[in-house]
């Protein structure tokens, strides 16, 4: 029997309301100073702002897995990593932030690679703190 797949947003619905109003606030800010946006500096502003505007959108469809098989995110470039690889995790979560702040889930592999996901579903958050002491049991065993 397989482990059903859990998915859930990367990230709360407050923490994208606030991404898109800061960016919208950088932007109209942006409007007012006196800059020639066809010029050489106007292109490098136009230009931070679209990496700005990609890492917004990001936020809002970047989409957490967890299966029995890898945990994966989707964002500006997509992240995941094996469970039969992974020797440690660790998961940093301020409860009563997280409303805001997800929950950040710190994965290594035996090899030193590591990895840093976010979740703010409760179902896969639930899911990992169970992986999180199953390794931890794991490494008290030997």
């Amino acid at each position: 029997m397989t482990a059903p797949v859990l998915s859930g947003p990367a990230f709360s619905k407050s923490f994208k309301v606030l991404a898109i109003a800061l960016s919208g606030a950088l932007i109209a800010w942006s409007l007012m100073l006196p800059i020639d946006f066809f010029s050489k500096s106007g292109l490098w502003v136009v230009a931070a702002h679209a990496l700005i505007l990609y890492t917004v959108w990001s936020i809002q469809i970047s989409v957490t897995t967890l299966d029995s098989v890898q945990i994966k995110q989707t964002w500006i470039w997509n992240k995941s990593m094996n469970l039969n690889d992974m020797a440690y995790l660790k998961i940093i979560h301020v409860s009563s932030l997280s409303w805001l702040i997800a929950p950040r889930v710190y994965a290594r592999t035996m090899m030193g690679k590591f990895a840093v996901f976010y979740t703010s579903s409760p179902e896969v958050l639930n899911a990992l703190y169970a992986l999180e002491a199953k390794l931890k049991a794991d490494r008290q065993a030997f």
